[in-house]
């Protein structure tokens, strides 16, 4: 073998053949890659470290400054009660229930105590309206009607009572006055005279208004209507000193 083909091995301190010490260094180097390589690897395919998410700051729940009308309000709320109870609703001046609630409302805007009493104020004069319209009181049901609609115009109702008042104000009316010394005697001359109102209370479909004294002359009246009626009348009663029966159709 020549020189050349010989060379010196520094790792075992000998000749070796070109060849093999050429296919040890490629082993060598070979080895050194795949350690390289897998320490690499263990590098890219590591879990990398979970980062906690950080902590939800503590909400801080300020309460709002207490009202310093509070005691006033409160005896303002109670003294409009009264008021309402008692039917004083925007009379007398400066001393009634809407006035004590708008004072509520001046030192507490949001107050819905206050807010509900004006609504109720609203509501009970809507009542009266539908009350005296359908008596036939259509003046007095009208003035109630513009008062609800000055306290609280958004009033879901008032459209409602408004048309009611309409039909009622269009309405034909027959009003028969009763004779007292008949009404007394129960004459069988006046329960005649009832039933033909009876029947033309049946024939126009009206409703029956009956103005008695007593609650017992009312219900008299009412039941020689009904006699002279195929069907039973609707009707109403209310108390006063002039008897009579009044038709609305």
């Amino acid at each position: 073998m020549s020189r050349s083909h010989i060379q010196y091995d520094a790792l075992n301190n000998r000749f070796t053949p070109a060849k093999t010490l050429i296919v040890s260094r490629l082993l060598t180097s070979a080895a050194l890659i795949c350690l390289i390589a897998g320490l690499t690897g263990c590098e890219l395919f590591a879990p990398k470290p979970v980062t906690p998410p950080p902590k939800p700051k503590p909400v801080v729940v300020t309460k709002p400054p207490a009202n310093p009308h509070r005691g006033e309000i409160m005896a303002l709320l109670q003294q409009a009660q009264y008021d309402v109870d008692h039917n004083k609703l925007t009379t007398p001046l400066n001393d009634n229930a809407y006035f004590y609630y708008l004072r509520v409302l001046s030192y507490d805007k949001d107050n819905q105590a206050a807010r509900q009493g004006i609504a109720d104020i609203a509501e009970k004069y809507l009542e009266w309206s539908i009350d005296n319209a359908n008596d036939g009181n259509i003046s007095l049901a009208t003035r109630y009607l513009g008062r609800a609609k000055s306290i609280d115009p958004d009033h879901p109702n008032i459209p409602a009572v408004t048309r009611l008042i309409d039909e009622h104000q269009s309405a034909s009316r027959m009003t028969y006055y009763l004779q007292i010394d008949g009404l007394d005697s129960k004459a069988s001359w006046l329960a005649s005279e009832l039933g033909d109102i009876g029947r033309t209370a049946d024939k126009r479909k009206a409703t029956a208004v009956i103005t008695a004294r007593t609650d017992a002359e009312g219900r008299w009246i009412y039941q020689q209507l009904n006699n002279g009626s195929p069907e039973r009348i609707h009707a109403r009663l209310e108390i006063g000193s002039k008897p009579s029966v009044r038709l609305i159709y």
